[in-house]
């Protein structure tokens, strides 16, 4: 588990690091503006989900959403996190990436 510093960007640039996926689940903070980006540096297709925490207040499951297909040596964009996402005790969104191997997640707020 490793969790994905988030950077704000500014007109005058700003560097991002990045975090190496892990067996999971990796975790960004909640922010309404923030977004993981996620580059694919495998031979073949990753898999990103974002997981869905809890239940409604009605106690059923929330939906699941669908997962994000990044094929070998690309990039994507997920985001921005509805709050629902973000886990109620911690605020952190769960993000996994199957496989983990060679994938990187930054973090950015606009």
């Amino acid at each position: 588990m490793a969790t994905v510093p988030i950077k704000q960007a500014v007109i005058g640039g700003v560097l991002v690091p990045s975090t190496d996926a892990t067996a999971g689940p990796d975790k960004i903070a909640w922010n309404e503006r923030a977004a993981a980006f996620v580059e694919n540096g495998n031979a073949g297709a990753v898999i990103v989900t974002v997981v869905v925490p809890g239940n409604t207040k009605w106690g059923q499951a929330y939906p699941d959403i669908p997962s994000v297909s990044i094929p070998a040596g690309g990039r994507a964009v997920i985001g921005p996190f509805p709050k629902e996402l973000a886990d109620p005790n911690t605020g952190l969104i769960d993000l996994t990436a199957v496989p983990f191997a060679s994938v990187k997640f930054y973090g950015i707020s606009v």
